[in-house]
């Protein structure tokens, strides 16, 4: 399934970047536009993946709600064209 992802009139740039962090409750996710689906993937400290959104092309901003994970520190990957990215995140309540 292909997550519909947000489209905005600013430009993100080349940057991918998670927001709030840490955060509760939402997490604001921006990346560089792709000509082709890209996935995020989240996984938690012991490399388990808890979420997986396939974004659509033209895509550069999307948001995710984490008030179900857990506490704790986790990887949020971006996967374009075999490529692959990687930010920390921490879940705080």
């Amino acid at each position: 399934m292909i997550y519909q992802s947000h489209q905005s009139h600013q430009a993100h740039g080349d940057k991918f970047e998670i927001y709030p962090n840490p955060t509760s409750e939402l997490l604001i996710i921006n990346f560089p536009v792709a000509s082709e689906t890209s996935e995020i993937r989240i996984v938690d400290a012991l490399g388990r993946e808890v979420e997986r959104l396939s974004i659509s092309p033209l895509s550069e901003s999307t948001e995710l709600n984490v008030s179900t994970f857990k506490e704790g520190y986790y990887t949020c990957l971006w996967i374009k064209e075999g490529q692959v990215e990687k930010r920390k995140l921490l879940i705080m309540r």
